[in-house]
């Protein structure tokens, strides 16, 4: 299922949120998360994590897969955890310290050792760890003995107060606390996100035999190209070289940004975004100035935030003017010589490749110019265009197929009979042509 129907109000998001599931698996599950920025709904979770939260209190199982690594906001691995979700038992119940990024980073990370035995006792009450969820013998003899001396069961993710504990499990306790395995600390090794997170690196696996080690190519690689001369024009270093007019739009680009950093909070991101925008490619700088300009609304979402804006004063009015002027005197976006020269100099083209962009109007850019360039290695998309009616198309041959037999399945290739079709024809035939028909054979 399109997590694209779960970001909006869809009959197929009505109706998964009305099952049970024992198994629920996620596919790019980094972008279901909070909202970033300084908008009204900062902070708040975004469409798909809603989604995602409604799901999982209804799931015996999740499973969230994603190979974009947690890289700018370490806190953003809270909202995969789902610690939202029922029973409490992954980052325990609502008073749990791990619920707070803030507070449990530093002791994840080793820059804060726990040696308290009462602020000990209290990360590990909820969730208590079960014996099976360590491998390391001395921390799973103590899980095994804290659940057996407290008489609970082995479902059961929440230990009672610290008095409850016998004397012996006390002492173990603070031995675990102090003892230090490969100069990881007793929590940096026993913790809800290592118990609930798997990390898998490619080099790892190579190494254990799981995966055949390929050879990757970095680009841009001067050692690996056939015509230095057309490379050298393109790169410097590992640098693609830009025109003076595209050096000149980004200084519009972050000129425009430092008029809006003036309204202050929100104004800052808007300034990163055009910039992000402009090198992503002249067209989605454009795309993005254009509507500004003529008093539209923009909004704008990306991993990190999501904002609302429009144009406020001549200052910002002024900016904008002199951004798309210099986009405009663009005559060919560096990134589209690069994609020429690798497909067409460089031989890439026979090997078959994808282009990856982050917004979809560069996408459809590169799409459009590559196809009208090459129109023969390019996949059209003219199956789309009659895209409004393939639902009712949809639902019409559904409907024909529910309502066949068995035997128009078994012996019809598709729900509109043939010419020949005879057993479906509803006019009188003469007894001469049934004849005729009788004596042919089956065809198989």
């Amino acid at each position: 299922m399109s997590t694209g129907l779960m970001v909006q109000p869809s009959k197929e998001k009505d109706y998964l949120t009305g099952l049970t599931f024992d198994l629920v698996i996620l596919d790019e599950a980094h972008k279901a998360r909070a909202r970033q920025g300084y908008g009204q709904n900062a902070g708040e979770p975004n469409e798909l994590l809603t989604f995602l939260h409604a799901v999982a209190n209804r799931a015996d199982h999740v499973l969230l897969n994603t190979v974009t690594p947690i890289q700018t906001h370490n806190e953003g691995l809270w909202d995969l955890v789902l610690h939202r979700g029922s029973g409490g038992f992954v980052l325990g119940n609502d008073l749990a310290p791990w619920h707070n990024p803030a507070r449990v980073l530093p002791i994840l990370s080793g820059e804060e050792r726990v040696l308290d035995l009462n602020y000990g006792w209290q990360l590990l009450r909820s969730p208590l760890p079960t014996m099976e969820s360590s491998n390391e013998p001395n921390a799973r003899r103590l899980f095994r003995n804290l659940r057996e001396d407290l008489g609970l069961h082995p479902t059961e993710d929440l230990a009672g107060a610290l008095p409850l504990l016998s004397a012996d499990l006390r002492d173990d306790l603070e031995s675990e606390l102090l003892r230090v395995i490969d100069g990881a600390s007793f929590f940096q090794r026993e913790n809800p996100l290592v118990r609930h997170v798997v990390l898998r690196k490619r080099a790892t696996l190579e190494a254990r035999g799981l995966l055949d080690k390929i050879v990757v190519n970095l680009h841009p690689e001067a050692a690996l190209v056939t015509d230095p001369h057309g490379f050298n024009a393109l790169f410097e270093g590992i640098a693609l070289r830009a025109t003076p007019d595209f050096d000149r739009a980004y200084r519009e680009a972050r000129a425009f940004g430092q008029v809006l950093a003036r309204r202050g909070k929100g104004g800052g991101f808007m300034k990163n975004l055009m910039e992000q925008r402009v090198c992503s490619s002249v067209v989605a700088g454009i795309n993005t100035a254009t509507p500004l300009l003529e008093g539209r609304q923009v909004r704008e979402e990306t991993e990190d935030a999501e904002v609302e804006l429009e144009l406020q004063g001549d200052a910002e009015r002024a900016a904008l003017e002199g951004l798309i002027a210099a986009l405009e005197g663009i005559g060919d976006d560096p990134k589209l010589r690069a994609i020429r020269y690798y497909l067409r100099d460089d031989g890439w083209l026979e090997l078959g490749c994808i282009i990856f962009s982050q917004y979809h109007d560069t996408a459809r850019w590169v799409a459009d110019s590559l196809a009208a360039e090459l129109p023969g290695e390019i996949i059209g998309d003219e199956w789309i265009d009659d895209l409004e009616t393939l639902g009712e198309k949809m639902d019409q041959y559904i409907e024909e197929r529910r309502r066949a037999t068995g035997f128009d399945l078994r012996y019809n290739d598709s729900i509109k009979p043939s010419d020949d079709a005879w057993r479906d024809c509803a006019a009188v035939l003469a007894r001469r042509d049934l004849e005729n028909l009788m004596r042919q054979g089956w065809g198989g």
